[in-house]
């Protein structure tokens, strides 16, 4: 069997699962939870911007999903469920991915808004979130 992926989603203000055919690395999106069928495993993919509700209920339809697969005879009650963290993937999740790679799964990181967060440091460091008036 071909592995099969699963956009875990809140968006449209329901929580549902849809399958992504022909999918890649850039069909993870950061803001959901992924389910990733491998056949021999199930990884629960988690994205950096997952919502509340995501995180809470994607769990729960893993183990429903590995429930109605081991009732319909193919697979074994026990398969194990494998959560993963949004840029911290396993060897084991990242090969049934073709062309893999690490550069595009590490998270984007934004020098201007370090530099925002660096100054709000500093100001708060000398004990005040307002600036200091010129003298």
């Amino acid at each position: 069997d071909d592995a099969r992926l699963f956009v875990l989603s809140d968006k449209t203000g329901t929580f549902k699962a849809e399958e992504v055919f022909n999918w890649a690395q850039d069909d993870l999106s950061p803001d959901d939870c992924m389910l990733l069928d491998a056949g021999f495993k199930i990884y629960l993919w988690v994205g950096a911007g997952a919502s509340a509700n995501e995180r809470r209920r994607a769990p729960d339809l893993a183990e429903k999903y590995a429930d109605q697969l081991a009732r319909r005879g193919g697979r074994p009650r026990q398969i194990p469920i494998v959560q993963v963290t949004a840029s911290h993937e396993p060897i084991g999740f990242t090969s049934l991915f073709q062309g893999w790679s690490n550069e595009r799964a590490a998270p984007f990181y934004d020098p201007y808004e370090a530099k925002v967060k660096a100054l709000k440091g500093v100001r708060r460091a000398r004990g005040s979130d307002v600036p200091a008036p010129p003298r």
